[in-house]
């Protein structure tokens, strides 16, 4: 944390003694390296330049702090080219189809117009009008924004692409002998004693790149690094010049809260001068003793009638505040001595600004009141030791304040009212879910307590022992907890986030926001009509259900250009888990999406300087809706043979349709491993069941870990809403098809299923098909859901979990003992999951009164591996697989031992060949 100055050198921190030897080595490390400001690429892996700044803050503060992650230059540079080069391409093919009219009227007079193709194109072909158009007209208009700036990594690849625009332009026009633009040149030269690649990046700075960061720190590194991009071009120190004044360019705030649109009579109203007639206006009291209001009319004092004065002189209408703020910067930027005077301009603008915030922030606590949004204050349960009920009250200007919002309809208003918003939008926005977390809190404060490894039990057990000892520390924690409820209620309910909740079949499903949702939406409302955006995202912008109406926006609202998906396998971020996966996404903010390309689980972001292009695949806004008609979610498909497999698999409903004429299901849960933990046991005990969870089972397997828990059978019925005394026969003592929940579509295996033995519960990292539905129905879904070419189709869409959601989202054969496929696959499943007394029920269901599990129990590990893969033969059949398409599945599981692959393989092909198992 920070240490202020007074607390270093009067506190207790003067008495630290750090011998001479040690800051010896620090000053012979720095020695090591070459400190350099060339930040051209290809230099030696020891010289330091100003993208250092940026690795070290994103890395050492921001991620902690916010789940912001350095960004790698092969992204940046990537979206960069994505946005501005389209931007450019727009303006080189403007009036195309006019031109294209003209000539086809009158070949003779009118010359065949070009449609440039690319930026290389441009470059290439564009002769001097264009060039000079684009150089004098096009790119000084071009406003570049990162509303997630950090570091400034994108404002940095931003400058870089544009002066190299620039200079290549430049370059065509010299070889044209263009005269408008090399007389331009030569102009600027004389005015400049810096080499022009100088005051070319002075001149971007100044004029197309914007950002903004909720870290006040972010924003000043950010102006450092564009700063030292800027000096590394000068030669020698003549040639420096004062440096660009981008102080209202890159500003700080937060970017997701604050008004895009000021209604300025709203502004004016509440813009009133000081010291007006009061009136005061009593209620109950001694009002309501004589039985009616009293009103009461207070005149101002001499004092107040000069302050009404005064303030009437300052007090000026919003476009007046907008226009004296837009040329008191104007002159800010365009200033280059006279320091003095410099800050003078500089206090100025901040006290107009100041006083403009005032308003807006009562206009966004209006806002705040009329969606009956209340401050929920966290309170300490004193008797319980806990955290008590909250206390909710009205949000006051002070809560508001307390955001730091952005008003990005005053700030810029140039871009945003003026020019509909912002050209191109490049960000690489936080990725965390917007809800406290407890561990990480108390993180800071204890070495005890770890985020991921510490048990639950544990940590409640740590962070009791210190809020005990420490009242300060739970004032704080509290304090943390009241930060969070009123935002949230802001973000699910404001008009700016309408598409934050995920409305399945006319249903809200409530999920935790995330913070790169909200950025997402939020970029389309800065956008102009026609700008693109390039964003670093999560994946689950296309997989997660909470991300339903976001994917809808997408493909309503914008054309999308391109969707790249990484794996982290190699750490191009830091500090993320190795499998977890990112979207490199842009898209233009006009049109529809009818179909985009897209790469998906790739390692090497060198791959992005060749999308889109011959590997890319074209996935199709038909298909979407086929495979996800309710939440429009996507698979990961590698090749086009996947997209192939998939179209097959889809002859048959998805297992969330509800159909007239077949079997439906539905799914539950059971106990929660976190809210119920109060009623765990952790020994058996007389009349206490044991707590089944999800890695207890595998596939056709409920005993592949021990139970850790159990809970007392009584205690249970009740938690699951049963009446003890009557003692009805309830789901847990029944036979139950159930499927893990946590999993990976890296793992060996995905999706993992059996059938649980009566008289057990389960926890929520097991789910259970709810549905009263035939044993041998159930046997029969167990058997498909296990298949390889299930786990194939459900290994596309997940991610860490195998929730509801994309188990509705398989296209499952509702087979019934009518189909020729039925038995087959019971009577095989039933081998597998009888191997203990607890099944002897259930093989007699199948096979017959005097079957148990030792005369029908399959336990050797050749026999079950056999009989899954006839299961698996089968399964692929029913989808009309062949066997290219089928060997094409089991090559997507690789860590599966490649015996089982080819057994599995080799039975397929004799069932197919013979069409029989045997």
């Amino acid at each position: 944390s920070r240490i202020e100055t007074d607390a270093l050198l009067n506190g207790p921190y003067r008495r630290i003694k750090i011998k001479d030897k040690f800051f010896e080595g620090l000053f012979d490390l720095f020695r090591s390296y070459s400190w350099s400001l060339d930040d051209t690429p290809g230099g030696d892996d020891r010289e330091i330049n100003p993208d250092v700044l940026g690795y070290i803050f994103e890395k050492y503060i921001n991620q902690k702090e916010f789940g912001a992650y350095y960004t790698c230059p092969e992204i940046t540079e990537y979206l960069c080219d994505q946005t501005i080069h389209r931007l450019l391409l727009d303006a080189a093919n403007d009036g195309f189809e006019v031109r294209q009219k003209m000539h086809l009227s009158a070949p003779k007079k009118f010359p065949a117009p070009r449609r440039f193709e690319s930026m290389d194109d441009i470059l290439l072909h564009a002769d001097g009008p264009l060039c000079g158009k684009l150089l004098q007209d096009v790119i000084p208009r071009i406003s570049l924004l990162d509303p997630a700036c950090g570091s400034g990594a994108f404002l940095v690849a931003a400058m870089k692409t544009l002066l190299g625009i620039v200079t290549a332009l430049v370059g065509r026009c010299e070889a044209l002998n263009h005269k408008p633009v090399l007389q331009w040149i030569d102009f600027e030269k004389q005015k400049h004693k810096a080499p022009v690649a100088y005051w070319l990046k002075k001149k971007i700075i100044t004029e197309n790149i914007y950002g903004v960061d909720i870290m006040e720190e972010a924003t000043e590194i950010a102006k450092l690094r564009l700063f030292l991009a800027l000096v590394a071009s000068a030669e020698s120190r003549d040639q420096l010049e004062p440096l660009p004044n981008i102080e209202f360019n890159i500003l700080s705030g937060n970017s997701l809260i604050g008004l895009i649109k000021v209604d300025s009579a709203a502004f004016d109203k509440q813009h009133l001068p000081a010291g007006k007639q009061a009136h005061l206006k009593l209620k109950g009291g001694q009002g309501a003793e004589l039985g009616f209001d009293v009103e009461i009319s207070i005149k101002p004092s001499q004092k107040e009638k000069e302050a009404e004065f005064l303030a009437s002189l300052h007090s000026k209408k919003y476009g007046e505040l907008l226009a004296e703020k837009n040329r008191r910067i104007a002159l800010y930027k365009q200033a280059t001595a006279y320091i003095e005077d410099l800050v003078s301009v500089k206090r100025g603008i901040e006290q107009i600004k100041n006083e403009a915030r005032a308003v807006l922030n009562k206009l966004l606590l209006e806002d705040f009141h009329r969606l009956g949004i209340e401050f929920h204050q966290a309170t300490w349960d004193a008797k319980k030791g806990t955290e008590g009920k909250p206390e909710k009250r009205r949000i006051t200007l002070k809560d508001i304040k307390a955001l730091d919002p952005f008003h990005w309809a005053y700030e810029f208003d140039e871009v945003i009212a003026n020019r509909g918003g912002f050209d191109a939008i490049i960000t690489n926005p936080p990725w965390e879910n917007f809800k406290p977390d407890a561990k990480e809190f108390f993180q800071k404060h204890s070495e005890a307590v770890t985020k991921n490894a510490m048990r639950l039990e544990d940590f409640e057990e740590e962070k009791a022992a210190l809020i005990k000892k420490d009242s300060e520390l739970r004032d704080e924690w509290l304090a943390y907890l009241s930060g969070f409820p009123h935002v949230n209620l802001w973000f699910r309910n404001a008009a700016q986030y309408a598409n934050q909740t995920a409305i399945i079949n006319g249903r809200k499903a409530t999920t935790d926001l995330n913070l790169y949702k909200l950025f997402t939406e939020q970029t389309r409302h800065l956008l102009r009509k026609d700008g693109y955006c390039g964003i670093v995202i999560p994946s689950g912008i296309y997989t997660d259900l909470g991300a339903t109406q976001l994917r809808r926006m997408l493909f309503e609202t914008t054309r999308i250009t391109g969707l790249f998906c990484f794996e982290n396998r190699r750490a191009i971020f830091e500090g993320v888990h190795r499998s977890f996966k990112f979207v490199v996404l842009s898209y233009e903010n006009s049109g529809h999406t009818d179909r985009f390309p897209a790469r998906f689980m790739r390692h090497d972001v060198g791959e992005l300087a060749s999308f889109p292009g011959e590997e890319s695949l074209e996935i199709t806004l038909d298909l979407v809706e086929k495979l996800s008609p309710d939440s429009l979610s996507f698979p990961e498909f590698r090749q086009s043979l996947d997209i192939q497999v998939a179209k097959k698999l889809l002859q048959f409903p998805l297992l969330g349709e509800q159909l007239a004429e077949s079997w439906n299901l539905s799914f539950r849960r059971e106990f929660h491993m976190t809210d119920d933990i109060g009623i765990f046991l952790r020994a058996p005990a007389r009349k206490a069941l044991p707590l089944f969870e999800g890695k207890m089972i595998w596939h056709f397997t409920s005993d592949y870990n021990k139970p850790r828990y159990w809970v007392d059978e009584d205690t249970g019925r009740v938690s699951l809403k049963a009446d003890v005394k009557k003692q009805e026969l309830m789901h847990y003592q029944s036979f139950r098809a159930a499927f893990r929940d946590i999993t990976a579509n890296t793992n060996e295996r995905t999706l993992v299923s059996t059938i649980l033995p009566p008289n057990v519960f389960t926890a929520n990292t097991l789910s259970m098909i709810a549905t009263e539905l035939p044993l041998q129905t159930l046997l029969s879904i167990v058997s498909l859901f296990n298949s390889f070419t299930i786990d194939w189709m459900i290994r596309t869409k997940i991610t860490n979990h195998c929730n509801f959601f994309y188990m509705q989202q398989l296209p499952i054969p509702r087979l019934t003992d009518k189909d020729a496929a039925f038995r087959p696959l019971v009577e095989r499943a039933a081998r597998l999951v009888g191997t203990s007394a607890a099944y002897d029920a259930l093989l007699q269901e199948v096979f017959g009164k005097r079957a148990t599990h030792q005369t029908h129990g399959l336990t050797e590990p050749a026999a079950r591996q056999t009989t899954r893969a006839e299961i698996d033969a089968l399964v692929a059949q029913l989808y009309d697989l062949t066997e290219d398409e089928f060997t094409h599945i089991l090559s997507t599981f690789p860590l599966v031992p490649e015996s089982v692959r080819l057994q599995t393989a080799q039975t397929y092909t004799r069932l197919l060949q013979r069409g029989i198992l045997a």
